[in-house]
């Protein structure tokens, strides 16, 4: 029988941002998100390629409704909030590396 994961739901205050990559001082970054939507989280990160060796910048984005996968002020990915169904965190050194894991999607 398969054991089954416990869920943890966060809940944060509706006025909650934390805009790292300092999204919100650029309108056509802005331009980019749906109406509706309320940005959540803006983080400047690296991409690693599957071989490990190729890292580019790419901006990840949170709203209440969708993630983005930015880069040079396009959307190269945007995702639904609800298809999240993990975040996996490396535990090798000190590395702050993450992979989001999505359900019916590739990578």
């Amino acid at each position: 029988m398969e054991s089954k994961q416990p869920t943890k739901e966060f809940f944060l205050p509706a006025d909650f941002v934390m805009d790292n990559a300092k999204m919100r001082d650029n309108l056509k970054y802005l331009s980019l998100l749906e109406e509706t939507e309320r940005l959540v989280l803006s983080e400047n990160l690296k991409k690693f390629a599957p071989c490990n060796i190729i890292r580019t910048d790419h901006m990840l984005v949170f709203t209440d409704q969708n993630i983005y996968n930015m880069k040079r002020e396009q959307i190269k990915r945007r995702i639904p909030l609800n298809s999240l169904v993990g975040v996996t965190k490396s535990m090798l050194g000190t590395k702050d590396e993450f992979v989001l894991h999505f359900k019916g999607t590739h990578d």
